[in-house]
């Protein structure tokens, strides 16, 4: 294989990644909670140089390779919406809801709660709110939520909602979409004057028009590529033809 093809097969790979991305991004935009996906580019022979230097002396490649960058998420906040729900809250600057599930303790901003036929506190999948004592159960009566994360039942405290902020926002690791979210390579700390909005819910952090607009610049690129690779091909096709003919 030439170096040029290397060099376009690489850029094709990354800007596919590119497009999953964005992709995962617009159908996520309408769920609660939602936090927006990145990536960035860089050349493999960069990145091999990040790595080796110390050991082998900084190197290059004949070809830079494009080479997609391990993708983040954007932690900003969502715009908040009024649903009036009593059971619906969504969190003011930095935290996350603690939630139990068949993987373990989880993280989310989305703030959809109900209260299922065991009086268990649940979100919209059936995963249980974790209190300062464990998954939150109520006795029997008219339920809300309180600015300050208590959770009233006929106008008294019967839980309150653990909310906790990681150490390092970058270690957590998106499951199941961008909504909840994995702190197995990080630590939490209770917030421990935590703010909400009850009758509200966080959106999605994703604008919706700047994501197509990524995708319509990511969806060039990829075309510019492949008819890149289209001319590669036609030109390996004669170098053989006149190989031939000699």
């Amino acid at each position: 294989m030439t170096p040029g093809v290397y060099s376009i097969v690489s850029g094709l790979n990354a800007r596919s990644r590119q497009q999953e991305l964005l992709a995962n991004n617009i159908s996520g935009s309408n769920a609660i909670g939602y936090k927006r996906e990145m990536t960035g580019f860089s050349s493999f022979d960069q990145i091999l140089r990040n790595v080796n230097a110390d050991e082998f002396g900084a190197r290059r490649l004949a070809t830079p390779l494009p080479y997609a960058l391990p993708s983040s998420v954007d932690f900003n906040n969502g715009e908040l919406k009024t649903t009036g729900q009593p059971l619906d809250a969504a969190i003011l600057g930095d935290g996350f809801f603690q939630i139990q599930t068949s993987e373990g303790l989880l993280l989310t901003r989305n703030g959809h709660f109900t209260v299922d036929s065991q009086r268990r506190l649940i979100n919209d999948g059936g995963m249980l709110i974790m209190g300062g004592s464990g998954p939150i159960t109520l006795p029997d009566g008219d339920v809300r939520i309180n600015q300050n994360g208590s959770v009233l039942v006929n106008n008294a405290e019967a839980a309150k909602l653990k909310i906790v902020v990681p150490k390092d926002s970058a270690a957590l690791q998106s499951v199941n979409g961008g909504s909840i979210f994995s702190f197995a390579n990080t630590q939490c700390d209770d917030v421990k004057a935590p703010t909400l909005v009850p009758g509200a819910l966080e959106n999605s952090n994703v604008d919706i028009s700047q994501e197509m607009v990524r995708m319509i610049n990511n969806q060039r690129s990829h075309e510019m590529l492949t008819k890149a690779m289209q001319t590669q091909d036609e030109l390996i096709g004669r170098a053989i033809q006149s190989m031939s003919d000699i």
